[in-house]
C-alpha cells in the first residue's frame, strides 16, 4: 500500500500537537533517543506508526533525513483495534 503524509514524532504530536518545520530538530532528537516515527496522513486523518517485522531493527531506517517532511511511503500496512501501522519499504520525498 502507498500512503502520503508527514514524518512526525508521535509522542510530541499526540501529547503536545507539535509538528512541522519548527519541530524538526526536536523530532530528530526524539528519533535518536529511540522513538519510532509516524506518518501523519492529514487528508485521511490517520496516523501510521512506523514498525518493523523483526525485533532489534530500526523502524526509522528509511526515514532519517525526512523528519517533518511530506513523503510518500510504500510498504505493508496493518490495521488493528483502531490503530494503523506501516512497515516502510520505499520512501519518496515531495509534497
Amino acid at each position: 500500500m502507498t500512503i502520503k503524509g508527514r514524518v512526525i514524532d508521535p509522542v510530541c504530536y499526540m501529547a503536545m500537537n507539535l509538528k512541522g518545520e519548527a519541530h524538526k530538530q526536536c523530532a530528530t532528537a526524539c528519533g535518536k533517543a529511540g522513538q519510532a516515527f509516524g506518518i501523519l496522513d492529514e487528508k485521511a486523518g490517520a496516523l501510521y506508526q512506523v514498525i518493523e517485522r523483526a525485533s532489534g531493527t530500526d523502524p526509522n531506517k528509511h526515514l532519517w533525513g525526512h523528519e517533518e517532511d511530506i513523503v510518500t511511503v510504500k510498504g505493508i500496512v496493518f490495521h488493528k483495534d483502531g490503530m494503523h501501522a506501516i512497515v516502510s519499504q520505499e520512501i519518496t520525498s515531495g509534497s
